[in-house]
C-alpha cells in the first residue's frame, strides 16, 4: 500500500512540474510583450470579438443577421463569418444559412481595427432610434456570455443606421471572405 501511495505522489508531482514548465513558457516576457503590443491582443481562447450587422429585409417586422466572430484557435486568429436566414416572423429566432472560417492576416487586422474606429465614431455620434434600419454592433467578451460574465465584457458598441447607408460592415466581411 505504501508503495502505491508513493507512486501516486511521484506521478502527480511529475505532472505538476510539467505544467509549471508550460506556464513558464506562456508567461515569458517576450510572449506577454507580443500580446500587449498586438492590436487584437485581448482575443484569447476565452475572449471573442463579435462584429454583427442586422439588416431589416422586412422593415420593422424582421430581417437577417450576419456576424464575424474573431477568435483565437490554436494560437491563430480566425474569423468565422456566419450568415443567418431571413426571418420576418420571429426576430429572436436565427437559423444559420452559411458559416465559414477564414485565417486573419495583418491586412485583415488593419481593416478590423479601422472598422472598430469608425463604428466607435458612429456609436458616439447623433443617432435617432427607429423600428427599422440596419444595426451594427461590436462586442468583445467571453465566448459563452451570460449574465454572470457580462461584467467582464471589454467592448460594446452599437450603431443604428436608419437608412442602411453605412457599408463598412459589408466591406469588411467581403474583404475577409475574398482574401
Amino acid at each position: 500500500m505504501k508503495h502505491l501511495i508513493f507512486l501516486i505522489i511521484l506521478f502527480l508531482s511529475h505532472n505538476l512540474s510539467a505544467q509549471e514548465g508550460f506556464v513558464d513558457k506562456i508567461l515569458t516576457q517576450e510572449y506577454q510583450d507580443s500580446v500587449k503590443s498586438h492590436p487584437l491582443g485581448s482575443i484569447s481562447h476565452n475572449y471573442t470579438l463579435t462584429l454583427s450587422g442586422w439588416y431589416d429585409d422586412c422593415g420593422e417586422f424582421g430581417g437577417h443577421l450576419e456576424t464575424i466572430e474573431i477568435k483565437k484557435i490554436d494560437g491563430r486568429l480566425i474569423a468565422e463569418v456566419i450568415i443567418y436566414k431571413k426571418n420576418c416572423k420571429d426576430k429572436k429566432e436565427n437559423r444559420v444559412k452559411r458559416s465559414k472560417q477564414y485565417s486573419v492576416d495583418d491586412s485583415d487586422i488593419k481593416l478590423i481595427t479601422g472598422y472598430l474606429d469608425e463604428l466607435q465614431s458612429k456609436t458616439l455620434g447623433y443617432n435617432v432610434i427607429s423600428n427599422a434600419g440596419c444595426r451594427y454592433k461590436a462586442r468583445m467578451g467571453f465566448s459563452e456570455a451570460d449574465e454572470n460574465t457580462e461584467q467582464w465584457t471589454r467592448l460594446k458598441l452599437n450603431h443604428v443606421d436608419n437608412y442602411c447607408e453605412w457599408s463598412a460592415f459589408e466591406q469588411l466581411k467581403n474583404s475577409i471572405e475574398n482574401q
